[in-house]
């Protein structure tokens, strides 16, 4: 992921490697003005970001992190979830008495497996 700045700003350019907001904006499809704009004011639209993201090769969710849309945390927890396969019996236990210790009803884990 790419180091998180303060405002959506910093992070055009963390990402943007020298492009000029003029060069961003044709590289996407929106007016220079446009994009100047939510940058200066740092409002980026999640369009925006999602497209600049692609643009300049990052991941998109960075460019949701950016604008504050979504946490770092739950991109590493989105990032944890899909790596399941790769969990060790220790993570799932971690995980397991984690989420028991949530207070949500957990009926399943009290039923017999087939």
């Amino acid at each position: 992921m790419v180091n998180m700045s303060n405002t959506s700003e910093d992070w055009f350019a963390d990402i943007a490697n020298g492009d000029s907001v003029n060069q961003a904006a044709s590289r996407i499809g929106i007016w220079q003005t446009t994009l100047a704009r939510q940058l200066r004011e740092d409002k980026l639209t999640p369009e925006s970001a999602v497209a600049l993201a692609r643009a300049y090769k990052v991941s998109p969710l960075d460019g949701l992190v950016a604008i504050g849309l979504i946490t770092r945390d739950e991109v590493r927890e989105m990032a944890a979830a899909g790596s399941l396969g790769q969990a060790t019996d220790g993570d799932l236990v971690a995980e397991v008495l984690r989420r028991l210790k949530d207070g949500g009803s957990h009926q399943e884990l009290l039923e017999p497996l087939d």
